[in-house]
């Protein structure tokens, strides 16, 4: 839970109250799981008494916020005090930082809200959203998070990446459920590439990594057997050869002989409209 809101939080807390809100953080209860059938409830009156209960024990303390600060201090005793930053607050969830360095987190639900006080369920929905995020899952069944432009739009070029709440490495990840591989630059989607595979008339198999849906073109990736394809010459099944440099199509010719045969027809078009044309005259 702490690594998720360390990630999440900046981009929550512009979607949330300020703990001056008394309207949200009073005259209610504030749940705090510490572990299975383990509860401690907060409610923080409106005179400032804070009402702890605690396995069935009601401990009265006292709380006050710190405007300078936006943060509450919080006096469980009189010996006993805590400073708390604040987190993220809305009427279901309020998330307290301790004033530590090593980021220590104080999460409270209003069960009301959140019957089943799953606050990470509750803000991950939210972040999805207050973001248009949608998901995706890879090959090797990671998920990766999607930061649309366009509500219900799929993923396109452009859009944000993110795997729990961090930028998306750069690189190439292959969706599970698709032929389809995306690539990453600086967290966002540079280009959503189509893998096909293609049996050549040497008997190798070759896949190809191709920018267009449907038809291969210069640039695409090529290779064999997982590595990139040695530079060459490779014929198709038909008309075509495929030359590749690098690892990468830098021409689809056509064959010599379908180059000669279209350059007879061309010249016996002619000469027929020739005939053609003298015999008129």
């Amino acid at each position: 839970m702490k690594y998720y809101l360390q990630s999440f939080l900046p981009d929550l807390k512009r979607y949330s109250a300020l703990l001056d809100n008394i309207t949200i953080l009073t005259e209610k209860t504030w749940t705090v799981s510490n572990g299975p059938s383990e509860f401690d409830r907060f409610i923080f009156k409106k005179n400032h008494t804070l009402v702890l209960v605690r396995k069935g024990e009601v401990t009265l303390g006292h709380w006050e916020y710190v405007p300078s600060a936006k943060a509450l201090l919080i006096s469980y005793t009189p010996t006993e005090k805590f400073f708390y930053q604040h987190g993220y607050l809305d009427r279901a969830v309020m998330i307290l930082k301790k004033d530590a360095k090593d980021e220590q987190y104080l999460v409270l639900v209003d069960e009301q809200v959140i019957p089943h006080l799953d606050a990470k369920k509750y803000l991950e929905k939210l972040r999805y959203k207050k973001y248009n995020i949608t998901t995706l899952e890879l090959a090797d069944q990671t998920n990766i998070e999607v930061a649309r432009d366009y509500n219900d739009a799929p993923p396109c070029v452009g859009d944000k990446v993110f795997v729990a709440g961090q930028p998306l490495p750069d690189g190439q990840y292959q969706l599970k459920k698709s032929n389809e591989l995306i690539e990453v630059k600086e967290s966002r989607i540079a280009r959503i590439l189509t893998i096909r595979e293609y049996q050549l008339l040497q008997g190798i198999v070759i896949e190809v990594q191709q920018q267009a849906h449907d038809n291969i073109s210069e640039g695409d990736r090529v290779q064999i057997n997982g590595l990139p394809a040695p530079d060459g010459t490779y014929a198709f099944n038909d008309y075509r050869n495929l030359v590749i440099q690098g690892g990468k199509v830098v021409s689809l010719p056509l064959k010599s002989f379908f180059r000669k045969g279209i350059w007879s027809g061309i010249v016996i078009s002619l000469l027929v409209l020739l005939i053609g044309y003298l015999g008129k005259g």
